[in-house]
């Protein structure tokens, strides 16, 4: 499967369950590159970026797909209430409320800026590519920075 074969087979699976998501939320990292057309061919998994109540409602509803032996190898880094969950074809990450390590304090990821695509019929939100950008000069690591410059071309 391609990339955007797996991002869509994922909403065909998971899409009434976020369709019950009291907030917003949004699909970050490889997958909104592909989203939003940019030259990104091979996703790791799905980061779906959501409120921490959201993030205890996927983790109920999708608790017999957890990978329970995930180990989270930036948790100096990163912090969300999040789970792990396997989909046919891939993986989905839900980060509810992710905070990132900036020094001596965590500070909240918001998406600023975002613009809607249609997968499998659905309306789902991503960053903007600007914002996309902006989100891996934050993370901050070795393979968010060559994706922050791999998005200047598509600015």
């Amino acid at each position: 499967m391609t990339a955007l074969e797996k991002i869509t087979h994922f909403f065909e699976l998971a899409g009434g369950d976020l369709h019950l998501l009291k907030h917003d939320y949004f699909v970050i990292g490889s997958a909104a590159m592909v989203l939003a057309e940019c030259e990104m061919y091979k996703i790791g998994d799905i980061n779906l970026l959501t409120s921490s109540a959201d993030a205890n409602f996927l983790k109920e509803q999708w608790k017999d797909r957890q990978v329970k032996d995930h180990v989270y190898a930036y948790d100096r880094i990163f912090r969300s209430n999040s789970g792990r969950f396997r989909f046919k074809g891939v993986d989905a990450e839900v980060m509810g409320n992710l905070e990132v390590n900036a020094g001596q304090q965590w500070v909240p990821l918001l998406v600023r800026q975002f613009m809607n695509v249609t997968v499998a019929g659905m309306q789902v939100k991503i960053p903007t590519i600007k914002e996309q950008h902006r989100i891996y000069r934050f993370f901050g690591r070795p393979k968010d920075i060559q994706k922050a410059e791999l998005l200047l071309r598509h600015l």
